[in-house]
């Protein structure tokens, strides 16, 4: 019989990822019907994957960055010169990093359709960046967008070598990227 639940019960929105994660982890152990039913649940979260939400995502968080973080990080230091211009790159390959290596999660779990729609949307974010924001960043990065696209897509290409999702990934950014591809 189920307790009744009132409203100062724990939640799991209560817990630490830490916490959650060892709860998860301990509901899996147990296994059975339970084990069944999460790692449903983690098959569907993971197959959610929207390029065009990645690309929001990625283009927001580039829009995030400004030149007065550029210039809090460059200049003298310590230890020698950080130049702008090298300072700009780490800070764009600081932001698409973790999502590259959302691209090679997917596919090391063999969920490569989603590892596809992922580095789509790295892509078409590094683009719409550079095509549309009115950053204060993009004036000391003006190459470092294309840089990142070009960085990425061969990525994709060297560590894949899936001729089939290339050519799809290629026909997708023609429409999305026509000025790059």
């Amino acid at each position: 019989m189920k307790k009744p639940r009132n409203d100062k019960a724990l939640r799991v929105g209560d817990l630490d990822p830490h916490e959650a994660r060892e709860v998860l982890h301990r509901l899996w152990k147990r296994g059975g019907k339970l084990e069944e039913a999460i790692a449903e649940e983690m098959e569907a979260l993971l197959r959610s994957v929207d390029s065009e939400a990645v690309a929001d995502r990625v283009y927001s968080n580039l829009d995030l960055l400004t030149r007065e973080d550029l210039w809090d990080r460059s200049g003298r230091t310590s230890h020698g010169y950080n130049h702008p211009a090298e300072v700009s790159w780490e800070m764009v390959e600081e932001t698409i990093r973790p999502y590259w290596q959302e691209v090679e999660r997917y596919w090391k779990v063999g969920m490569k359709e989603e590892a596809l729609r992922c580095c789509l949307g790295i892509l078409v974010g590094l683009y719409d960046f550079q095509m549309e924001s009115d950053s204060t960043f993009k004036e000391w990065a003006e190459d470092d967008p294309r840089e990142a696209f070009c960085w990425i897509r061969g990525e994709w290409e060297r560590e894949f070598k899936d001729k089939t999702r290339t050519s799809r990934l290629d026909a997708e950014l023609s429409k999305r990227c026509p000025k790059w591809v």
